[in-house]
């Protein structure tokens, strides 16, 4: 039953996509419309605001210290709030430049003459979200089908690469609506086996123990983490695109409500799995299935599959409205879009670590807020300062993160924030 289940999880996303493909023009391919309703918004904030990535870092950090644990959680929380805050100015900016994406909509009121300078930093952010996405789909083909990790994970960027590369955001967003619903169902029997087999005192470390972290880590998740949903592009487009700003914001405050306490009890259940040294996406992934009802632990594989899949698509696809100015047909862009996944599960097979994975991305994300408030708050047009900013922000964490992953947020944001406004001046 469960290779079953888990290929059927795979395949239905692609054969829903082949059924959709003649129904979708370019706009909708490449979210250049404005027409997303308020039900699929909300789909897509519960989706992309519960992927993998959210899964294992909230899993991991409190299972290592608690307190940064919860801390994130409330953060990621704290972000979704922004989101719906912003959601006016973001929506009025959009339209203001005749963009949808971060990326134009950067290039576009900083004034650049080409995207690309933009491009390249946000894509490697994002490119390392992707990555650690694939690698969590990868290990359940290989736990669930016996298969050897290389093919897992080729299977795995196959897999959502076609779906994506066939029907674009539509299909992303129209898909959203049965994966939420997947998603929420399991973490509702997840929260009702987690309490129902934990005692009240659960042994691990010390609340206030940082593990493994510093307090720089910590103060950095508690400053950035809630800006950190404002730059992500998924969310940026999902603003953009919404029939209006208050449709926007009526989705991402509800979808608060209903994803923060999937945050406290995703960090609950790293809390009560530090027993068991959890350390790694497998072990995350093996305390989820132990929630779900005897018999069934092919249930967990499904929600992370959808986690997975309903994530990664909103992640690259924003990465390519700047597609929809060239004079390329359907056929050439859907082949662009399938290159990006297959460089991705390259990449992927060279990556061990989801945890690093998920930090170095979030340490790269905050380099673009000096960019991104200069030109939404600020109303700056300094094109030297968004993308040096940006891009040699991004390569200092990156290099940072090398010698001292810990630092790396606040020296990044630091370096670029300087930067910026030094070239700020002289614009």
């Amino acid at each position: 039953m469960e290779p079953l289940v888990v290929l059927l999880g795979l395949g239905a996303p692609a054969a829903y996509a082949l059924m959709r493909a003649r129904g979708i023009g370019q706009a909708d391919f490449l979210a250049t419309a404005r027409r997303t309703s308020m039900a699929l918004t909300l789909a897509g904030v519960i989706c992309g605001n519960i992927g993998i990535g959210t899964f294992v870092a909230l899993f991991l950090f409190t299972a290592e210290s608690p307190v940064l644990g919860y801390t994130v959680a409330l953060s990621y929380a704290a972000g979704l709030l922004l989101c719906a805050a912003l959601a006016g100015r973001i929506h009025a900016a959009s339209r203001a430049t005749g963009t949808y994406g971060l990326v134009d909509y950067l290039a576009a009121a900083h004034g650049l003459g080409s995207s690309l300078p933009i491009w390249a930093p946000v894509a490697v952010a994002f490119a390392l979200r992707s990555i650690v996405q694939l690698m969590a789909l990868g290990l359940i083909l290989e736990l669930s089908l016996g298969l050897a990790p290389g093919i897992a994970l080729a299977i795995a960027g196959l897999a959502v690469g076609l779906y994506t590369a066939i029907g674009g955001y539509r299909v992303a967003l129209e898909t959203d609506l049965a994966q939420a619903l997947i998603i929420l169902a399991g973490m509702a029997l997840a929260a009702l086996g987690l309490f129902a087999d934990t005692p009240p005192g659960v042994a691990g470390p010390a609340f206030f123990d940082l593990g493994p972290r510093g307090l720089p880590f910590l103060i950095a998740a508690a400053l950035f983490l809630p800006f950190s949903a404002v730059l992500a592009v998924d969310n940026w487009q999902r603003i953009a695109t919404a029939t209006s700003a208050g449709t926007a914001r009526r989705a991402y405050l509800l979808g608060a409500a209903i994803c923060t306490p999937v945050y406290l009890l995703l960090a609950r259940l790293g809390q009560v799995a530090a027993n068991g040294g959890a350390s790694g996406m497998a072990e995350a992934l093996g305390a989820f299935r132990a929630l779900m009802p005897p018999g069934l632990p092919v249930l967990a594989d499904l929600v992370v599959m959808m986690a997975v899949m309903s994530s990664i698509d909103t992640f690259v696809m924003p990465l390519m409205t700047g597609l929809s100015r060239t004079r390329w047909g359907m056929g050439r862009i859907r082949l662009a879009v399938a290159g990006v996944f297959a460089v991705l599960t390259l990449v992927a097979l060279g990556i061990g670590d989801a945890l690093t994975g998920v930090i170095a991305a979030f340490n790269t994300l905050v380099v673009f807020l000096p960019a991104v408030l200069g030109a939404l708050v600020l109303g700056d047009r300094a094109p030297r300062a968004a993308m040096l900013s940006m891009g040699l922000g991004v390569a200092a964490t990156l290099a940072l993160g090398a010698l001292a992953l810990d630092l790396a947020a606040l020296a990044g944001f630091l370096l670029a924030a300087g930067l910026y406004a030094a070239l700020r001046r002289r614009a």
